[in-house]
């Protein structure tokens, strides 16, 4: 039976990678199992960005699920080289949209993991973004309304941009909140109704000029950091919601009495939008993480979601700490990256 041997990126230690040979072999896969040669990969500035700086602590927990060393990355486009005699849905050569890491080759369980055949059309970096619009995705489908609703994204990196583009898809009115020009300029040529700074005078006056109240039905924290939360939370109607959608990672320094207390005065809804609180699997007339994959190809592939302006760079894989250490330290000129494994051989 044929073995695949291969790179995968790995992250050692603070702003240290290494590139660790794995192999696969195909006795010890299940019938339904494929292996992937991969395409391409996405660095998700968020999560892999924390992880790679070391400013998510749990890098240093035992046990802990991103502990050092570690083999990230979460979204993966390539081609099946290799079918499991029970496997019905893919045949070598498909190309396939899953959750795998950073590497040359992974093996697949059409079964339980997440995965999605393109087409040759979608084989494309661009369309490594629909992974990023399914964490976004998720504070929508939470919503208890989208049609109408005013919404305030705080936050206008992928996750916040793909958000803001998701609620307006869904018939909400949206205005962006971000620092960096870059970003609401981004933002603004994906079809966003307005963008501005974080002062709150400053968003206080562009709710008003596009017609809205100086609160919104809807705020969504994009960002993650507690913080912001405090700042952010007066900006929501009565009996609306906010949504917190960017996992939190810093401590907190300030009190949390007065966001607590606005909620609970205002009558806001707290709800929480982590992507997992979707099933990967579902029946029909049901949402999945799975189904939710395919839409947002779908959605990237017709131009609806504007994915372009959120990748700047496509790297060779040999290159992934230049753009590690660009989504950090650079985000003007690094707003998305791929890396190309294409060069990766059995």
């Amino acid at each position: 039976m044929p073995t695949f041997k291969g790179p995968r990126l790995t992250i050692t230690a603070p702003r240290t990678i290494e590139y660790l040979d794995h192999t696969i072999s195909t006795d010890d896969l299940g019938p339904d199992a494929v292996v992937v040669k991969t395409r391409y990969t996405l660095i998700s500035p968020g999560t892999e960005g924390a992880i790679y700086s070391g400013e998510n602590k749990r890098v240093y927990e035992r046990g802990a699920w991103c502990e050092y060393p570690f083999n990230s990355g979460y979204a993966n486009l390539g081609e099946v080289v290799w079918c499991g005699q029970a496997v019905k849905r893919f045949a070598v050569g498909d190309v396939v949209f899953t959750t795998k890491k950073h590497g040359a080759f992974y093996a697949v369980d059409t079964t339980n993991d997440i995965v999605v055949k393109v087409t040759p059309d979608q084989a494309r970096p661009r369309t490594l973004l629909a992974r990023m619009a399914c964490i976004s995705v998720t504070a929508p489908l939470l919503s208890a309304r989208t049609l109408g609703a005013s919404v305030l994204v705080y936050g206008l990196g992928a996750v916040g941009n793909l958000a803001a583009q998701l609620y307006a898809i869904g018939g909400s009115i949206v205005v962006g909140v971000d620092p960096n020009p870059v970003r609401r300029r981004i933002a603004d040529e994906s079809g966003i109704a307005a963008t501005c700074g974080p002062d709150s005078d400053e968003i206080r006056a562009t709710l008003a000029r596009i017609g809205l109240e100086q609160k919104a039905d809807i705020v969504v924290d994009a960002v993650g950091v507690p913080d912001l939360d405090l700042e952010t939370a007066p900006f929501t109607q009565r009996n609306g919601e906010y949504i917190l959608l960017g996992s939190p990672k810093l401590e907190s320094t300030k009190s949390a009495l007065d966001f607590f207390r606005y909620v609970h005065l205002n009558v806001v809804s707290v709800i929480g939008a982590i992507e997992t609180a979707i099933p990967d699997h579902a029946g029909p007339g049901e949402i999945s993480r799975e189904k939710n994959l395919a839409l947002m190809v779908r959605l990237i592939a017709q131009d609806r979601l504007k994915a372009d302006r959120l990748l700047s760079h496509v790297l060779p894989y040999e290159r992934a700490r230049e753009g590690y250490e660009g989504l950090i330290d650079k985000q003007d000129e690094f707003t998305g990256v791929v890396l190309d494994w294409s060069g990766g051989e059995s």
